[in-house]
């Protein structure tokens, strides 16, 4: 699969197609407590699909609909979609539970104009916890999160695994908060809330999936006024790829660095410039394919 630049690719992602295709598709057994390359292929290819849910599909089940249409290809059903506040969300589960048992929690990223007020919003809010997290997404987060967590239901998290992209990767985080699950895999996600947050998820394996020079994974920007910070293992991949992980780094970039970053990008009006490239959902997918040596 090769990489996308177009524009489509970086601002309408639901319009994507080919999903699953991979010459070494791998089975999907989500895992716990280290990183796996093939469950984060899986868990980017719904972090992808999910970008085709909107209302006029949410809650179907029905193989005709924008998800299942595809899910049922690879032996998975969509058992909820949700979509509501220009949020979505799907509980993707095995269509035959007695082979293996598992529940995904997908997030959409951003789709809809006011997802915008959500990202644009980077200033701190103090939660009820005493946790300090991202005004924006916090309030994403609330709007969807009772409907999420009423279609995962009240039973073992042993088998959870929350996954997204961009801003469905820092509802995903929040809801890993809220929600202990087995696993967290993001990707391109932007920082979410300060030390008390990243505190608050003990033990939770958490891996941030950043995509070359993607941009996103640095914002909001650190400040002495505003103390954002990243969450769980950075699993850095590249257009070969190439993964490292690092369970300590957090891209420290300040004002000054961001402007030269900026200062060297060359728009164009066919293409866009790399830091956006990299971060299409279609990419990341793309790049932890050729590190399964898929095609």
């Amino acid at each position: 699969m090769p990489f996308d630049n177009s524009w489509q690719a970086v601002m309408n992602p639901g319009l994507g197609s080919d999903y699953f295709d991979c010459a070494a598709r791998p089975d999907l057994q989500p895992c716990g407590s280290t990183f796996d390359t093939a469950t984060a292929w899986w868990l980017a290819e719904l972090s992808r699909l999910i970008y085709r849910v909107d209302s006029a599909a949410a809650g179907s089940r029905h193989a005709g609909d924008p998800l299942n249409a595809v899910l049922e290809t690879v032996g998975l059903v969509a058992e909820t979609t949700i979509a509501q506040n220009g949020l979505a969300c799907a509980v993707v589960r095995p269509r035959r539970p007695a082979e293996t048992s598992f529940t995904i929690v997908v997030f959409r990223g951003t789709q809809a104009p006011k997802n915008w007020f959500y990202n644009l919003d980077a200033i701190h809010t103090v939660r009820p916890d005493g946790i300090r997290t991202h005004r924006g997404f916090q309030a994403a987060f609330d709007s969807i999160w009772p409907s999420v967590s009423a279609a995962i239901g009240s039973g073992d998290p042993g088998g959870r695994v929350y996954t997204g992209h961009s801003l469905g990767a820092a509802l995903a985080t929040l809801a890993a908060a809220a929600c202990p699950p087995l696993a967290v895999y993001t990707f391109g996600s932007p920082r979410v809330g300060d030390a008390s947050l990243v505190r608050s998820f003990g033990d939770t394996p958490i891996f941030r999936v950043v995509n070359g020079g993607d941009i996103v994974p640095h914002l909001p920007l650190k400040s002495e006024l505003i103390d954002f910070r990243h969450v769980g293992t950075l699993v850095h991949v590249n257009s070969g790829g190439a993964v490292a992980t690092d369970t300590a780094r957090d891209e420290e970039t300040d004002w000054r660095t961001f402007s030269k970053t900026l200062q060297s990008v060359a728009f164009t009006i066919t293409h866009p410039p790399p830091i956006l490239v990299d971060h299409a959902p279609i990419n990341y997918v793309t790049a932890l394919q050729r590190r399964l040596g898929g095609s």
